[in-house]
């Protein structure tokens, strides 16, 4: 990894000593003096090549300085040919014109050594911010390159101490997993969200910005496409805009685990120890999740949640201390799962602990990589003591609950209750999905307008396929209200749909299952199946597992179910 990023560092040095020399050079030019010259010969010289859209003005001009004729041939700053903008074309012309008239055109000469002179000292900006962005990109991405290699060669180092040291204890062998203490990776996805806002950024916006000076009013089309990129990066800089407030608020978090580690067919326990007092939560929602991240069979594979559990912890149990909140986890692992792996870095298995804390402000997130291994503790038949785990379980979730997951809560007239799933209650995947369509639109486009239709017929089709995925994300709202006899269905696309009544004696049954994945984050359905087998959609897009659950009792009419293991 360490070679890898030594071109890209060089390309960056080189670029940038490029374009320092002739910053260097423009701040000498300003003391110049302004003298007339005449343009004797000018010439558009096409790049190698007969096909080359490159090109370099030349010219050649005299001009009298204190008394004596001097000859002079420097046009611009740079002396390479390029294709970026018109400059040398519109140079072109004006000097044309000027040889054509016999028109004077002022020179800048310097008075040191009156024989150097320049006819346009000007840093041409469109260039500038190209050569900008290479240095950004190709220097920055190989300094990320470099670092990275060198923190991983640290770690690599100090893994294999603590293997020859702990050979039979796996989860000792992350430094960050040695005492039970493990931080949170807020950190890390603040400091990943900086390096990638910042080189999307520094590639995106300067190249939309000299792509639309170039094509405006030419191909709106491709400017629009091209402007997507830019715009994905104002979300991304939103995005480390938010890691960094929690930051900022709540600092570095600390899961405490009893015991370390967690056992796989065993209890997966502690505490999370967050900075700052959370007086006016009204509840704590926890879970744990197993996922699989990176490669599989030799493909790349997608984030796969191969299980996950929840908890709503009651705001009694949230222990409140002056400058910290301690909140309780507890979860039974099933002794089929996977063991975590300590080093995911080409993929693995890895144990998350999520967190989210409804507070008055800026809600409590947070997330924890847990030990999880099976020890000699592992046991088929485990199960938690259903006392412990049901005095922390909250039985009702709460109004902020519902609203973490966008839902609103209501009564109806009768005394039932009311829940509503509004429009965009999910903004952020609303905006993740949409922008991979606007890009996979742009991307037929770009296929109709360079002429390979067969093509733009396949994409066509899957941003058919996208499109039908974004509008509900957008437009559609639901309503469910549970009366003591009976379920209301209503809504759907555009908030429109037929009401539909299911008399509570007509349910089979009340299914909940996974209808969206984001990431590790999953989204869950609530299906109504009657007795006749018919089947209606409640609910979509529920974000926590544990209030699906929740209200998928309700509709059945009975309490809160146990965790789901």
């Amino acid at each position: 990894m360490i070679v890898l990023a030594l071109p890209f560092i060089a390309i960056g040095v080189f670029v940038s000593g490029w374009l320092t020399a002739t910053l260097w050079e423009w701040s000498s030019m300003r003391g110049w003096v302004e003298t007339p010259a005449l343009i004797e010969r000018v010439e558009l010289v096409p790049g190698m090549g007969a096909d080359s859209e490159t090109y370099r003005v030349e010219a050649e001009y005299s001009y009298r300085f204190d008394g004596q004729e001097f000859r002079g041939t420097r046009v611009s700053l740079t002396s390479r040919g390029d294709n970026i903008g018109s400059y040398h074309e519109q140079m072109h012309e004006v000097l044309s014109r000027h040889v054509a008239e016999r028109l004077e055109y002022p020179c800048l000469v310097n008075p040191d050594d009156p024989q150097e002179s320049i006819l346009d000292a000007s840093i041409r900006w469109q260039l500038f911010l190209l050569q900008f962005t290479f240095v950004l990109t190709f220097g920055g991405g190989g300094a990320t390159i470099l670092l990275t290699g060198l923190r991983r060669r640290v770690s690599e180092n100090k893994r294999a101490a603590l293997e020859a040291a702990h050979p039979d204890e796996r989860w000792k062998w992350r430094e960050s997993w040695r005492d039970g203490s493990v931080p949170s990776t807020r950190g890390r996805l603040f400091t990943s969200a900086c390096v990638f806002a910042f080189l999307w950024n520094a590639l995106a916006v300067p190249i939309a910005i000299l792509f639309t000076a170039d094509n405006w009013g030419k191909n709106n089309g491709l400017v629009g496409f091209v402007l997507i990129f830019p715009a994905i990066g104002i979300l991304v800089l939103a995005w480390a805009g938010v890691n960094f407030a929690r930051w900022r608020k709540f600092g570095r978090s600390q899961f405490e685990l009893i015991p370390n580690p967690a056992v796989i067919g065993g209890r997966l326990g502690g505490f999370i120890v967050a900075t700052g007092s959370f007086d006016g939560a009204t509840a704590a929602s926890v879970s744990v999740k197993c996922v699989r991240v990176g490669r599989e069979d030799d493909e790349v594979a997608d984030e796969v949640v191969e299980w996950e559990d929840s908890l709503i912890v009651r705001p009694e149990f949230l222990d409140h201390g002056q400058d910290m909140t301690r909140i309780p986890v507890l979860f039974a692992i099933p002794r089929r799962l996977p063991s975590s792996d300590v080093d995911t870095t080409l993929g693995g298995i890895v144990w998350r602990v999520e967190v989210e804390v409804a507070r008055p402000g800026l809600d409590y997130v947070d997330q924890f990589e847990a030990p999880v291994f099976e020890t000699a503790e592992s046991r088929d038949d485990f199960v938690l003591e259903e006392d412990v785990r049901e005095s922390l379980q909250l039985e009702q979730p709460t109004d902020e609950q519902f609203r973490q997951s966008g839902i609103e809560v209501g009564q109806s007239s009768s005394g039932g209750l009311v829940l509503r799933f509004p429009r965009l209650r999910h903004p952020s995947l609303a905006m993740s999905i949409t922008l991979l369509w606007l890009v996979w639109t742009g991307v037929v486009a770009f296929l109709m307008t360079v002429g390979v239709p067969w093509f733009a017929i396949v994409f066509g089709l899957v941003d058919i396929a996208l499109f039908a995925a974004v509008v509900p994300l957008w437009v559609e709202s639901r309503s469910i209200r549970i009366e003591s006899s009976e379920v209301v269905l209503s809504g759907g696309s555009f908030g429109f749909g037929r009401e539909v009544t299911i008399d509570r004696s007509d349910i089979s049954d009340v299914m909940v299952d996974e209808s969206t994945q984001s990431g590790a984050t999953r989204y869950f359905r609530i299906r109504i199946r009657t007795s006749g087998g018919k089947t209606h959609t409640a609910a979509v897009r529920v974000r926590n597992h544990a209030l699906a659950n929740h209200i998928a009792e309700r509709i059945r009419g009975g309490s809160l179910p146990a965790a789901d293991r």
